[in-house]
Formats: C-alpha cells, structure tokens, sequence
C-alpha cells in the first residue's frame, strides 16, 4: 500500500466512523495537515473527498492570485488552488505543472482541489487550540510541531473564488 492509498483510507474511515462521544466531537475536530507549496494547511476530514496522487492543470486567463487552474480528476473538470499564494501573495506563472498530489475537497455540491506537496495525516485539534483570523480563506491559525498551521474552510473557499455549481 503507498503513501496515498493509506491516507485516503484514513480519510475514509474518519468519515465513515465520526467519534462515539459527543463530548470529544464538541471539543475536537479530525483536520487533515498537508504541506501546500511553502504553507502548512490543515482542512476538516469531513470536508475531504479524495486524495489524488498527480495531476496536469491548465492555466486560466486572469484567475484570481490563488487559483493555479483548472484539471481533469475522474472524468470531472476541477479548478485547483495554490493557497500559499494567498498568504504570500506569489504567483505561479507556468502553463502546466506536474503535482505531487491535491487534496479534493467540497463544499455542497462544488469540488477544488488543494496543491500538497506532502500530507501528514488526521490530526484531532481543539477548538481552545485555535485562534480564529480575519482572512479571506482561512478560518483559523494555530501552532503545529512548531511551524505556523492555517486551518481552511471549504465553505470560505467556495465563496471567496465564486466556484459555479
């Protein structure tokens, strides 16, 4: 079994299987960590489809700065985020680009793909552990193995990009 295989296994199984305690669920919530391009990520499991191991993206004319493009993932056309551009304010300025792997999330019925260069893993994180921000994409920072860790929303993601249905 490699890298992706086992994650998308525990990605399935903390959906499959949600905490037994309402207490624990109240204070904790599973968020996969990922590495984004310079970024440390982390997004709810709920939130995650799939984890895709490559994918070729198509560069859009005039997307906002956090939009790599657009790819192909099982037959459906997805756009694709570099949110490291959002908090750095680069841009990527290549045609295509080859990817170690793309988180998939969703938001109701829309689909984005997030660039990763590594994933770590589920993580529990309390809510206490969060500090909550201002920004556009991100719902919250917290600190994780010592590095600066922005935990995304699907929800935020969905309405800041303006993904159509």
């Amino acid at each position: 079994m490699n890298d992706v295989d086992a994650e998308q296994q525990a990605v399935a199984a903390a959906a499959a299987n949600p905490s037994a305690s309402t207490d624990r669920l109240a204070a904790a919530t599973e968020y996969l960590v990922f590495q984004g391009r310079a970024a440390l990520l982390a997004i709810a499991a709920d939130q995650i489809v799939e984890i895709a191991p490559r994918a070729v993206i198509s560069r859009l004319p005039w997307p906002p700065r956090y939009v790599a493009g657009v790819c192909a993932v099982r037959g459906r056309v997805i756009p694709v985020l570099n949110l490291d551009d959002a908090i750095r304010g680069d841009m990527l300025r290549v045609e295509t680009m080859a990817l170690p792997r793309m988180v998939i999330a969703q938001f109701d019925e829309l689909e984005f793909g997030l660039l990763a260069e590594h994933t770590f893993g589920l993580y529990s994180l309390r809510s206490d552990e969060l500090t909550p921000t201002q920004g556009t994409l991100y719902s919250a920072r917290t600190t994780w193995r010592g590095a600066a860790l922005h935990v995304i929303s699907a929800e935020a993601i969905c309405a800041a990009v303006r993904l159509p249905a």
